[in-house]
């Protein structure tokens, strides 16, 4: 692994970072003597913005671990953790983190020697030592044996994520590495493909070269990847040091014409020196060995394949247009913060400037008015609970009428999904003799059966941002105009505090209340956070993947059981057709539709209650954090206000010392957003570009 390009990156990572955590220090709250700066200069700081500083030192931790999201896909024992430990090249690291297979487990910069682990619907995560963390993911006999059955495993159900911290130069360079559970977990899938593959800088598919692309790996590639260029796809072909030499190069035939689809150009013609920058063939296992040598053997190292394929991910991550594109959300971010700050010292000084009899006054009106807003607050709250009723019954009838869809078309779908090439009239007649040969063919028919209430779940579940997207929508629009009218007499409490006059704020600042309904829809994560602010065409979208991952996760996938007692009738109704092969699977299929839609009219109302406490769960949540940010508001403008009466009070208290920070706070934070522009843009922005980008749209640079 090279390091030049990953050290520019670093450079200008860390002056972001250090620029976030002097602006957050800046707005937040105030401090009583000079603060020493990271990037130079000692201030009084201190705006009042508690909640927005907090956002901005989240987001530079989140910097700081890695702005370049990179991750591992792969069928389980393709080798995936091995290839990330041969880029890790660490003994210690990959031993302990190998366990975690099963679960999505995010490698990023960082020295916390415990592991962290995230859960669905719980705030805070759980801090796990490795022998604790290996006894409870550690994969079991009996997990590989439910995996291969059903496709899942229960006790990993409410499982988000584990994050591993290292300090291994990889990591420190900016790379954040996830590694994804086998590719038949299909709850674990979801998630990759709802949330993690929308995340990441990169994607790395990893692939067997002794059973090169199953049927399970093509449906992958076919239906999660856009057909085309893959651009930051990148395909690694592991183990082809345990192919006879004589016919690695038909290995790479096959793949290239199995593959080739996707690598055309726009001219729709096979574009072979961007399938060779885009896949790879490597013995994963000796490059570890190399690495972990002392001293390294470059020379087995180079043979591995793997330093080719680092210097092209290198290469592709480091380009400038990656950079500025993972750092220009959080320039929207700032400049929204920024001008916010700017307003608030602007108002600040006016009101210094105001008798305190008057602040006095009209602190007493702006106090029944928050009081009235605290209401409104609650009103805003009911209006996502009554949605959320309402969608939770729509999700569960849909879901109803989709199995009686699935009824109808059994005999069609049977057809393509189901696959009993594996029972034969002599298995059956067997079956009736020997307890071996009856196991066999109920495990073939209730693998195929799973399979087919798999992909045809999986396909409905992608159909809930659609169905929703209407009333999502309608809630997003009355919540919008709620939360608009909450935050215009917001303004005007602190427009008229400052001696302004309350028709000055008419109008719904939409830029606003965008920010605020993005930051607590989970936006405000760097790994969230895209682009400009984003609107309700967003948030739907965003609800529905939501409720569309949170789906899976409550089991919609399990809801069968007991298709042993089917498989049974099926094998002993057989015996009464006639004895030819193709009458007898017919049959089974007959009587396994039968029997599979009358479990499931059964097994689907006992999750009726799962899905509406699920739903309701998640409605709650985004209830209560978009009460808890309008309440933060209501609390900063309280403290503001007293907080500047306090300071008229006091005889001692200097108006144009305090002004004087003010105006050096405001200063600095000029200098700090334009410090962060110029890293992320290479330029210095125009007022013009600022105001632009102030207001939630995107900046168009021509020289980039």
């Amino acid at each position: 692994m090279t390091t030049t390009s990953y050290n520019s990156t670093k450079q200008k990572t860390e002056a972001v970072v250090s620029a976030l955590r002097d602006i957050a220090l800046l707005i937040g709250e105030q401090q009583d003597k000079e603060i020493a700066l990271e990037t130079g200069n000692s201030i009084v700081p201190g705006l009042g913005f508690i909640t927005d500083a907090a956002t901005l030192n989240k987001r530079a931790q989140d910097i700081q671990q890695g702005i370049f999201n990179i991750i591992v896909l792969g069928e389980f024992k393709n080798g995936k953790s091995t290839l990330l430990n041969a880029m890790l090249g660490d003994k210690t690291l990959p031993a302990k983190a190998a366990p975690c297979t099963a679960i999505i487990t995010i490698i990023a910069q960082g020295q916390g020697k415990e592991i962290t682990v995230y859960e669905t619907n719980k705030e805070q995560p759980r801090l796990l030592n490795w022998d604790n963390f290996k006894a409870e993911f550690q994969l079991k006999p009996e997990d590989q044996e439910k995996l291969e059955k059903e496709g899942s495993i229960d006790r990993f159900r409410n499982i988000e994520y584990a994050q591993i911290e290292s300090l291994h130069p990889f990591c420190q360079n900016g790379v954040k590495l996830i590694d994804s559970p086998g590719l038949k977990e299909n709850i674990n899938r979801t998630r990759v493909t709802t949330k993690y593959l929308k995340q990441a800088q990169a994607v790395i598919f990893v692939l067997n070269a002794t059973q090169i692309l199953s049927e399970d790996e093509r449906e992958f590639i076919d239906n999660v990847f856009e057909p085309s260029h893959l651009n930051n796809v990148f395909f690694v072909v592991n183990r082809i040091n345990l192919i006879a030499e004589e016919e690695v190069d038909e290995i790479k035939k096959y793949v290239k014409v199995k593959l080739k689809k996707n690598f055309f150009n726009e001219h729709g013609e096979f574009d072979e020196d961007f399938y060779n920058r885009r896949v790879f063939f490597l013995n994963a296992l000796g490059a570890l060995e190399a690495r972990m040598r002392t001293p390294l053997n470059q020379e087995m190292l180079e043979a591995s394949g793997l330093p080719a394929f680092e210097q092209e991910l290198e290469r592709f991550l480091t380009s400038p247009e990656k950079t500025t594109a993972a750092l220009a959300s959080t320039v929207h971010l700032l400049s929204w913060i920024i001008a916010q700050s700017h307003e608030k010292i602007t108002q600040e000084k006016l009101a210094l400037d105001r008798p305190l009899a008057l602040l006095e006054k009209q602190r007493e009106k702006t106090e029944k008015t928050l009081k009235e807003l605290e209401g409104k607050k609650q009103d805003i709250e009911q209006t996502i609970l009554l949605y959320g009723g309402m969608i939770k019954q729509k999700i569960y009838a849909n879901l109803m009428q989709y199995i009686t869809e699935m009824e109808q078309t059994w005999s069609q779908d049977s057809e393509s999904l189901i696959n009993l090439d594996e029972v034969s009239l002599v298995k059956v007649l067997k079956a009736f003799i020997s307890a071996e040969a009856k196991k066999k063919i109920a495990k073939t028919i209730e693998r195929e059966s799973r399979n087919y209430i798999q992909i045809k779940l999986e396909d409905w579940s992608k159909t809930i941002p659609v169905f929703l997207q209407e009333d999502i929508n309608k809630m997003m629009s009355e919540v919008e105009a709620q939360v608009g009218e909450f935050q215009v007499r917001i303004d005007r409490l602190r427009n008229v505090f400052a001696g302004g006059n309350p028709e000055e704020v008419i109008d719904i600042d939409k830029n606003k209340v965008s920010k605020i309904i993005q930051l607590v829809l989970g936006f405000g994560d760097i790994s969230q956070m895209t682009g400009s602010i984003m609107g309700k065409g967003d948030w739907s979208s965003f609800l529905g993947r939501m409720l569309q991952q949170l789906l899976v996760i409550v089991g919609i996938f399990s809801i069968i059981s007991g298709p042993i007692a089917w498989i049974a009738l099926a094998a002993s109704e057989v015996v009464f057709v006639g004895m030819q092969h193709n009458t007898l699977k017919t049959r089974i299929v007959e009587v396994l539709g039968e029997k599979l839609f009358e479990s499931l009219r059964k097994e689907l109302p006992a999750k009726q209650s799962d899905i509406y406490q699920n739903v309701e769960t998640q409605f709650a949540q985004f209830a209560g954090n978009l009460t808890k940010t309008l309440q933060a508001e209501i609390d900063e403008t309280r403290d503001e206000q007293d907080k500047i009466i306090r300071q008229k009070q006091d005889r001692s208290f200097s108006i144009e010392q305090e002004k004087n920070r003010l105006d050096s706070i405001g200063n600095k934070l000029s200098e700090l957003f334009d410090a962060v522009c110029l890293v992320t843009y290479g330029k210095h922005l125009t007022p013009e570009e600022i105001d632009q980008l102030s207001k939630g749209k995107d900046l168009v640079l021509s020289n980039l």
